[in-house]
């Protein structure tokens, strides 16, 4: 296929903006759906374990392209019948890995370009001619531009499987599923990002106050992943729920909630459940979202660590902060 120079230049004017320039090098081609907003680009390049990009190649995922015996040279045993898959870096220094191309599939939705970045490796048997046409012919043999990645995340995945269906949907779903991953990674290291500093600056100090002014009540505290505590928020962030299981000095396990308001900076004790007390700790996640699909839209545990923030205004009017004669009916100040 020969090389359209408007493509090229269009895509590459698409890509620089952002991407670094490294995850460009070896770029050579873009192609682009009739009405230009459907985008595929490739890069093409050896492995230099000396180039700037090398760390970003060992520590991204990634998919491979290899001829059998190269497929067999990955795998280093154990014994003889266990084995391993060997890293990146090991492929690379071994020569089972000879080079790389970055594909870019972008969707021109609402304005804007939303592009997935894919990190794609062949073996060291494949020559630059049949890298790039076997780039070529995986996507430009049939009808690309009405694949699924194009599609609504929701029709492409749902319509396909039923996992999960009845209680469970992608915030994004009715977004193009390009749009719909990009959005979501974004709002999931946002997430992320907030409940560690929460964790730094309000609760990780508020609990270590709390064991050491009660320590009867709680003389250890759990969290659900890692050392972060979990924690539950709206998109706004104008208020923060943590959520922990804790054991009192006589082995006794419950799960606690508090709440912090930005606002005012004061953290409440949300009492709004009737805590289940055990004689032994687990992990506790399926019966926070018993607690939580009562009164909002949770249905499911993997909200509990994800892109989702609780939206729902009636979960936080009506069973967070509701008050009754300028007092809250389920929140009691906590002075630590």
């Amino acid at each position: 296929m020969s090389l359209n120079i408007q493509n090229f230049q269009e895509g590459l004017a698409i890509l620089e903006p952002r991407f670094r320039s490294i995850f460009l090098e070896g770029y050579f081609d873009s192609f682009f759906n009739k009405e230009k907003t459907k985008l595929l680009a490739f890069t093409y390049s050896i492995i230099n374990p000396e180039s700037d990009i090398f760390y970003d190649l060992t520590s991204m995922g990634h998919s491979c392209y290899l001829s059998k015996e190269e497929h067999h040279a990955q795998n280093k045993y154990i014994d003889s019948d266990t084995f391993q898959m060997k890293s990146v870096t090991e492929c690379i220094q071994e020569g089972i890995f000879g080079s790389y191309s970055f594909r870019f599939i972008g969707h021109f939705y609402n304005k804007e370009w939303y592009i997935l970045k894919e990190l794609i490796f062949f073996g060291k048997s494949f020559s630059e001619r049949e890298v790039k046409k076997n780039l070529m012919k995986n996507y430009l043999n049939f009808d690309f531009w009405e694949s699924d990645i194009f599609d609504t995340y929701k029709k492409a995945i749902y319509s396909k499987i039923d996992l999960r269906k009845d209680n469970y949907e992608d915030e994004f779903a009715e977004l193009p599923m390009i749009v719909s991953e990009i959005k979501k990674t974004r709002k999931e290291n946002i997430n992320r990002a907030y409940t560690h500093y929460m964790n730094q600056e309000i609760f990780l100090p508020f609990i270590e106050k709390l064991q050491i002014k009660h320590p009867e009540l709680y003389k250890e505290c759990y969290g659900l992943y890692g050392v972060d505590y979990t924690l539950i928020f709206p998109e706004s962030k104008s208020y923060t729920i943590i959520v922990f299981q804790k054991r009192d000095a006589n082995g006794n396990y419950t799960i606690e909630y508090f709440l912090f308001l930005n606002q005012s900076k004061k953290i409440y004790k949300w009492i709004y459940f009737n805590p289940e007390v055990t004689n032994y700790s687990f992990h506790y996640a399926l019966e926070i979202i018993k607690n939580l699909e009562k009164i909002s839209n949770w249905n499911d545990c993997g909200f509990l660590n994800s892109s989702w923030t609780m939206d729902d205004p009636k979960f936080w009017n009506e069973y967070v902060l509701k008050m009754q004669d300028g007092k809250f009916l389920y929140l009691e100040e906590v002075n630590v």
